[in-house]
């Protein structure tokens, strides 16, 4: 669940700032917390917008779903998926206001970060015709990263307009790729390729260009402030809402487990059942050309844990019949692909609950 990102502060802090002082100071440089207090800074954040308590450490691995990299100097556009990051809890460098210019900064720098990505797919680009496509597995990574951001105080300190930054003081990262990317007959690619690894620095520019506002929103969203993302794709005409859970408890006082046979009616078994499930991320996609249709949104949800606590009652699976057996056993034995299954339903269930109860109240209520 990536992608473009609005962050929204609801209140401004400029006034009686309790200031900590640096030898550096100027007149004009406002320091609300030590860059070293991350209590203090966090405050700083939840008093100025809604947050949501942070886990207070990335996970690392991350795992990020999606995300697009525009390398222009090399005519390609990169779409990393399912890409599994370490490294990401940096150490702020720096935070302060400038009342001069009423912009607030924020840096962060990070020892190395490592970038493994399932499957990369890269579109090289051809004038008037539709590019050639290539992918397989990438890893990059990056060492000694300094990523800066420059947000205006507007009313509110709104974080979309902020300007990011990245700065790496190795400009020759250590790589990888499978050989899907660059086994391709067309001169094109090969040129592209050849290009791409015969120009590190470069590489390093373009790829932290859309990179480092990513490794930056990761870091606020989960050691600074939870937060909820809502903006509208202007191209589209979508609206896009993204809510953190921190955890989702759910108890059944009876479930009924269909298990369904071949040409024959499902085994019905019933008891009560309960799931906790970890830090969770539901994103939406709602049309919005025509007024907020929430019939045509497009659900998906995003779990940190894909081992989730569940218990279920014995007489779910007291049923000595071998096909149950063999169905419960392999419900049990993959919880990662049972809770993604379970999320294309109960993934919408939660957002609309969530959105109904408050944000927007829309008159079906059950019973």
């Amino acid at each position: 669940m990536s992608g473009q990102v609005c962050w929204i502060l609801l209140t401004i802090f400029f006034i009686s700032v309790g200031a900590v002082p640096y030898d550096d100071d100027r007149d004009d440089i406002v320091r609300p917390c030590d860059r070293d207090d991350l209590d203090c800074i966090r405050k700083f954040f939840a008093s100025r917008r809604h947050c949501t308590p942070p886990r207070g450490r990335v996970p690392d691995p991350y795992l990020r779903d999606s995300n697009i990299l525009n390398f222009i100097d090399f005519n390609m556009t990169v779409i990393d998926v399912n890409s599994h990051i370490r490294g990401l809890n940096g150490k702020i460098n720096e935070f302060h206001l400038n009342k001069r210019t009423n912009q607030m900064v924020f840096a962060v720098s990070f020892k190395k970060i490592d970038v493994a990505t399932e499957k990369s797919v890269v579109y090289h680009h051809r004038k008037g015709q539709v590019p050639i496509v290539t992918s397989d597995w990438s890893r990059v990574i990056y060492r000694r990263t300094l990523i800066t951001t420059t947000t205006p105080l507007l009313p509110t300190i709104d974080f979309r307009y902020t300007v990011v930054s990245a700065y790496s003081e190795e400009g020759n990262p250590a790589y990888g790729f499978g050989p899907g990317i660059y086994t391709h007959p067309s001169p094109i690619v090969q040129k592209n390729i050849a290009s791409y690894i015969a120009n590190p620095e470069l590489t390093v520019r373009n790829a932290l260009a859309t990179e480092a506002r990513s490794f930056i929103r990761i870091f606020v969203q989960n050691v600074i402030c939870g937060y909820n993302v809502v903006f509208i794709n202007k191209n589209t005409s979508n609206l896009i809402m993204t809510v953190n859970f921190k955890a989702i408890r759910k108890y059944n006082e009876v479930s009924d487990f269909y298990f369904h046979r071949v040409g024959k009616e499902p085994l019905v078994t019933s008891d009560f059942s309960n799931v906790t499930y970890g830090p969770t991320i539901i994103t939406a996609v709602i049309p919005f050309k025509h007024g907020l249709d929430l019939q045509n949104a497009m659900i998906t949800s995003y779990i940190t844990d894909g081992n989730p606590s569940y218990t279920i009652g014995p007489r779910v699976y007291a049923n000595p019949d071998p096909d149950l057996q063999n169905v419960y056993g392999t419900l049990i034995n993959d919880t990662a692909t049972s809770t993604q299954e379970a999320f294309f339903t109960e993934g919408p269930f939660f957002f609309r609950t969530f959105l109904q109860y408050t944000i927007c109240d829309f008159g079906i209520r059950e019973n």
